[in-house]
């Protein structure tokens, strides 16, 4: 942190702040507000591809935003939990690069289904497949409207029992596990846009020895380790302020740092909490009000005792369950990487719920609900080795600085054609003066995921270095 006086005595020294591209021939200071996975794809392409000396500032005590992994003991995932779409993933190449093993998994879907008083698994029902109709085809009918969610109606199922409808949503591609609000929230024209520009590569997803969390932590060391003095990280140093007339932050504590530019990759749901001079204009501010993030709950633990024969938990098999008593479906798995630690995500408004409640409400709950889909089994969870906690449990949308998982465009009400919530996006991501801007929000191709935070990040770097003619390494 650098001190009032010392700040002071740098700005009587500097005369006149350079213009666009004179800082040709000295280092060019770079603040980056964030240190989650567009802060590090922000960083490393300035670090590679430019003279700057990047400051990487983080609100809270630890490097990775919303990719954290509970501890080496028990390496659940609390953010993003694999490598998704492997042969374009930049996180693939780097976990190749720092030599961290990763394990492919194709996991096929079965739902533990409670009728006529008893439990079993199914690999669907004539009701899930109504209700995955019914989202489809809202899909299909709403996708070319810029401002309409997927479907009209949560009551649109005929009597379909809430079970059925719970299961369905859940699971759905249209639904909340990638996105994290439930299907009717966003636009179905704004998934149809990730759709057509995503990429496919069909190869299966890698689950990281270590967790993600921890990948993410090890390349941040990797490359202190690689450019030294050239990059700064500063922990606990939340930006209150960002002068976007000159690239400096004001940190929480009023401390200020000048920098010649800045790149912000704030979540969506926190970066009105930065004043901003001068200040953004309606439309800007009106699109980071239309993005919103939802919500989803992470459990994971070590059973006692795993439930075997009819009611065992077979690895490969994502299962979903319905919680009567809350009114909402569990996703529950074994850990690929870990096959003794059973992994279960609530998602959406079901999540949203469960992080207004306890953790130890939530674990009672869970436990309660897989004790009965699975008798024989006993879900008590076994102590940690160290005497550490042994259950993780996530709550992003109570954790300060972030406030909430991954971003989904939201249905503001208006008229159908209405093209401002569908170009939310682009806006956030416009720089503003010597402000520019990244974070899987602004990624079109693929936002919420950990691809489309760092790429985004260092489309951000790209276009500070191109605009404003920062030198190469070393000039």
């Amino acid at each position: 942190m650098i001190g009032r006086r010392r700040c002071r005595q740098r700005l009587r020294q500097r005369q006149r702040r350079p213009g666009p591209g004179e800082e040709i021939g000295n280092m060019t200071n770079v603040a980056i507000v964030g240190a989650g996975c567009a802060g590090l794809g922000a960083a490393a392409t300035l670090l590679a591809s430019s003279n700057a000396k990047v400051w990487l500032f983080e609100a809270l005590g630890r490097i990775g935003g919303r990719t954290l992994t509970y501890s080496a003991a028990l390496p659940v995932d609390l953010g993003a939990e694999a490598i998704e779409e492997p042969g374009t993933n930049p996180w693939a190449g780097i976990a190749e690069l720092l030599q961290v093993e990763t394990t492919p998994v194709e996991q096929t879907t079965t739902y533990r289904i409670f009728q006529e008083n008893a439990w079993a698994s199914e690999g669907s029902t004539p009701a899930i497949e109504f209700v995955d109709a019914a989202l489809l085809e809202g899909y299909t009918a709403r996708r070319a409207s810029p401002n309409l969610p997927i479907i009209g109606s949560l009551k649109n199922w005929d009597e379909t029992p809430d079970q059925m409808v719970s299961l369905a949503l859940a699971s759905s591609p249209y639904g909340p596990i990638k996105e994290s609000a439930e299907a009717w929230q966003f636009l179905a024209s704004d998934m149809f846009r990730q759709e057509q520009l995503a990429p496919n590569d069909d190869a299966e997803p890698q689950f990281v020895t270590g967790g993600v969390g921890g990948l993410v932590a090890q390349y941040a060391d990797h490359l202190k380790q690689q450019y030294g003095e050239r990059f700064q990280i500063k922990l606990n140093a939340p930006i209150g302020a960002v002068d976007c007339r000159n690239g400096n932050v004001t940190l929480s504590t009023g401390d200020v740092f000048l920098s010649d530019y800045c790149i912000v990759t704030a979540p969506v749901g926190t970066i009105l909490q930065i004043a901003f001079t001068p200040p953004f204009g309606e439309e800007r501010i009106a699109a980071y009000r239309t993005m919103r993030l939802g919500s989803y709950k992470k459990v994971g633990f070590r059973p006692t005792t795993p439930p075997n024969g009819e009611d065992a938990i077979d690895a490969g098999i994502l299962y979903y369950a319905y919680d009567e008593e809350l009114e909402g479906s569990w996703q529950y798995s074994w850990l690929p990487t870990d096959e003794t630690v059973l992994v279960c995500v609530a998602s959406g408004n079901f999540a949203a719920r469960l992080d207004r409640m306890s953790d130890e409400e939530v674990l009672v709950a869970l436990r309660r609900l897989l004790a009965a889909a699975h008798p024989n089994g006993d879900f008590t969870p076994l102590p940690g080795a160290d005497q550490a906690p042994a259950v993780a449990i996530s709550n992003w949308s109570a954790q300060p600085f972030i406030g909430g998982a991954y971003s989904y465009t939201s249905y503001d009400g208006g008229p159908a054609d209405d093209p401002a919530p569908l170009a939310a996006r682009e806006r956030i991501a416009a720089p503003h003066l010597r402000a520019y801007f990244a974070g899987e929000a602004t990624w079109l191709a693929n936002y919420g995921t950990i691809a489309g935070a760092f790429l985004s990040g260092g489309r951000a770097a790209d276009e500070l270095i191109q605009e404003r003619g920062l030198p190469g390494p070393g000039q």
